[in-house]
């Protein structure tokens, strides 16, 4: 399951297809090889970090929602239908798990902005 979209596939395929094209512009494809170049260490941090991040989202909000569900995809949703229902307030708990969810995705996606 990816960690969100695009998928490793997505990008893989997408950094594929530029770099087999021909260059137009020296100044833009030396940009859009940046990109790439990005995109790989994302591919290849998600390959390291993905299994460990999902398990932390599982069982951060399993405990958070006091439930046994283990799809994660299920159980933001459930959170989403608390938040979004007044179920659930939003307070320093809440908002903590969230940062601390969002700093260990930014590891993958970009760690220089980690908080």
């Amino acid at each position: 399951m990816p960690l969100n979209r695009p998928s490793k596939q997505e990008l893989l395929t997408a950094v594929t297809e530029y770099l087999q094209q021909k260059p137009l512009e020296a100044k833009a494809d030396l940009f859009f090889r940046r990109v790439a170049a990005n995109v790989l260490g994302i591919v290849k941090r998600e390959e390291q970090q993905a299994e460990q991040f999902q398990q932390l989202e599982i069982e951060m909000l399993q405990q958070f929602l006091a439930s046994n569900e283990s799809d994660p995809a299920l159980l933001n949703q459930t959170l989403a239908q608390a938040i979004d229902n007044g179920d659930v307030a939003i307070n320093s708990a809440l908002t903590h798990m969230l940062l601390r969810l969002a700093d260990a995705k930014l590891s993958i996606d970009n760690p220089k902005y980690k908080i």
